[in-house]
């Protein structure tokens, strides 16, 4: 092997990576789907309600929620919307692993600014 063997190569690196910084990324936006249990009439007039106070975003996802507010969200749509498998049908929702949102539920029942989270969002639920 001489010297020449590695100029080649490192030539070659420098091309593909001139090449690799020319493509652009798209991420185009990903409309989840919505379980079953939130399709309702009911159901679909709180979340748009939501949607329109900025809690949730056209996809029915949270806006600047921390993982906190958004399972005591989920508690207290499934509440008012009768879902018993609540974890899953809003971890599903909001891609999340169901024991993160339940955990993150427990925790945040105990915390004191969930109180004002609860009132800012019972006006929109109803």
């Amino acid at each position: 092997m001489t010297e020449a063997d590695f100029e080649d190569d490192d030539e070659e690196d420098k091309r593909n990576k001139k090449k690799a910084s020319g493509i652009t990324k798209l991420f185009l936006p990903h409309k989840r789907n919505i379980p079953k249990e939130l399709k309702g009439e009911k159901a679909q007039q709180i979340l748009k309600s939501l949607y329109e106070y900025g809690i949730l975003d056209e996809n029915f996802q949270p806006v600047n929620l921390s993982g906190y507010q958004k399972g005591y969200l989920a508690y207290k749509l499934s509440i008012k919307l009768h879902i018993t498998k609540l974890w899953k049908v809003f971890s599903q929702l909001w891609d999340m692993n169901p024991a993160v949102l339940r955990t993150r539920y427990n925790e945040a029942i105990s915390m004191p600014s969930m109180g004002e989270f609860g009132d800012k969002i019972n006006k929109y639920i109803g």
